[in-house]
């Protein structure tokens, strides 16, 4: 395990300070939903109903920024080579570069997204305080965006894995992930809509009363699946690419 907590420093390292891709995810969410907010204008009620619908477009977006570069400085310098000789199964590291990745593109975003709502006019986010945060709507939707988020990320190391030998795999990897991450966005979207909708409604008192949602089940049993196949099947999609 020392090995796999090694690989996911130096790629944590890699990519958030020598390559800022934390900085520029961020930038890129923030802006995204920036221009959204423009383009709708000043309704607040049409910025309230298309609020979670503009926040998983950008967080789709902003988690395909690094993907094109997950493994190429690893082929590049002959580690992908080093990495199926080494002791360490090749799983453990490919589960280390996608989670590096979520840690960047994926979790700054499900911790921003409260604040970015306020540019969206939802009621709910206005005032910030301890209670706000323990709200369990607040926590019930941040727990959607995280299952979103890993998901995106783990179906993004596929895709990167089956472009690696190209030269421009930029629009190739896009056409790959798009129909793989509607699934996600549609269920993703329907979960914090109805959530949203049923607690205008109903005061709850617990977070477990919220999380029986047919949507918010599929994303868990989505994020347990993709959990395991994408590590063992991006392995042998590399292995297959070095032999």
């Amino acid at each position: 395990m020392k090995k796999f907590f090694y690989i996911f420093r130096q790629d944590l390292f890699l990519t958030s300070i020598l390559n800022s891709t934390l900085l520029i995810s961020t930038f890129f969410f923030f802006l995204i939903v920036f221009i959204f907010s423009i383009c709708i204008g000043p309704d607040l009620i049409i910025l309230w109903r298309f609020g979670f619908s503009i926040l998983w477009v950008g967080l789709l977006f902003t988690s395909m920024l690094s993907l094109e570069n997950m493994f190429k400085s690893d082929k590049q310098n002959g580690s992908l080579e080093l990495f199926f000789l080494s002791p360490l199964r090749f799983e453990l590291v490919v589960l280390s570069k996608t989670l590096s990745h979520w840690f960047i593109c994926g979790l700054p975003l499900t911790i921003l997204w409260p604040f970015l709502s306020l540019f969206l006019g939802n009621p709910y986010f206005k005032v910030f305080s301890l209670k706000f945060l323990v709200n369990p709507l607040v926590i019930q939707i941040t727990l959607i965006f995280l299952f979103g988020s890993l998901i995106l990320s783990f179906l993004g190391t596929i895709g990167s894995v089956l472009t690696v030998g190209l030269k421009q795999r930029g629009i190739l990897l896009l056409l790959i992930l798009i129909p793989l991450y509607i699934p996600v966005l549609i269920f993703g979207i329907s979960s914090m809509n109805s959530i949203l909708l049923e607690f205008t409604f109903i005061e709850y008192s617990s977070i477990f009363e919220l999380a029986v949602k047919p949507e918010y089940i599929f994303l868990q049993g989505f994020f347990l699946l993709i959990f395991i196949i994408s590590p063992w099947l991006s392995s042998y999609i590399l292995h297959y690419f070095v032999n």
